[in-house]
C-alpha cells in the first residue's frame, strides 16, 4: 500500500494515534500537517491519494480546508472528514465541500482504518 495519505489535525496526540493505527494496518506512506493552510501548501507540491481532515482546526476549519483542497486535487484524491459529533449537519456539510466520506473521530481510529481500506479496495476493483 504505497499510496500517499495526508493527515490534517492540529492535535499532535490525535495525529500520533492515527499514524499508529494506519501503520499497523499496513499504510506506511503517511505525512501530516497541523493546519488547513499547511495542507493546501503540501497539496500544491505533492498529490496524496487520501487526505484525512479533522473538522476543528485553527485558522481554516476542516470543511474550508476540504473545499480548498478539492480545488487543487480534483476528484481523484479521496478526502475523509473527521468529526467528533457525526450528525446529519456534518455529513451534509462534508458532502457540500467535496468530501468523499465523513466519519466519527474516535479514540482508537479503527473505524477510520476501515474507511481507508474500503477506499483502497474500491480502487483495486475499479483498476481490474
Amino acid at each position: 500500500m504505497n499510496r500517499k495519505i495526508l493527515l490534517v489535525d492540529d492535535d499532535k496526540e490525535d495525529l500520533m494515534l492515527m499514524e499508529h493505527y494506519l501503520k499497523k494496518a499496513g499504510f506506511n506512506n503517511l505525512s501530516s500537517v497541523s493546519s488547513g493552510e499547511e495542507a493546501v501548501e503540501y497539496v500544491k507540491k505533492e498529490k496524496p491519494f487520501i487526505i484525512i481532515i479533522d473538522t476543528i482546526l485553527s485558522g481554516m476549519d476542516g470543511f474550508e480546508t476540504c473545499q480548498a483542497l478539492r480545488a487543487f486535487c480534483g476528484g481523484e484524491t479521496k478526502i475523509i472528514i473527521l468529526t467528533g459529533n457525526i450528525g446529519a449537519v456534518d455529513v451534509d456539510k462534508a458532502k457540500e465541500c467535496g468530501a468523499t466520506e465523513c466519519t466519527v473521530k474516535g479514540n482508537n481510529y479503527l473505524h477510520l482504518v476501515g474507511e481507508v481500506q474500503k477506499i483502497c479496495l474500491k480502487l483495486k476493483q475499479e483498476e481490474r
